[in-house]
């Protein structure tokens, strides 16, 4: 069993899909990673009430639900929840 400190600092540099508590989905690279799960993504695009772009986005341990560690999500598997602050995603097999 792969314990997620150590698969989350082998994927530095990797794609990664963050869902987090609040409903907001977080997509980047991952620049850097700590030992309390904070994660450092670059080039980020943030999927919640509006779609926001940033060259840099740092996701709290605390605040994140899910880590999707390959980039198999694309943005059209995203959508908001609408008159909710949940956002939601659906997988294809």
């Amino acid at each position: 069993m792969t314990r997620p400190l150590y698969a989350l600092y082998n994927s530095v540099g990797k794609e990664v899909i963050i869902i987090c508590k609040g409903g907001i989905i977080c997509k980047g690279k991952i620049a850097e990673v700590d030992e309390f799960m904070n994660i450092v993504l670059q080039d980020s695009i943030e999927y919640g009430k509006n779609v926001e772009k940033s060259k840099i986005l740092v996701v709290r341990g605390i605040d994140i639900s899910i880590i999707k560690l390959d980039s198999g999500l694309t943005e059209g598997d995203y959508y908001s929840t609408k008159g909710t602050d949940h956002a939601r995603y659906k997988v294809h097999k």
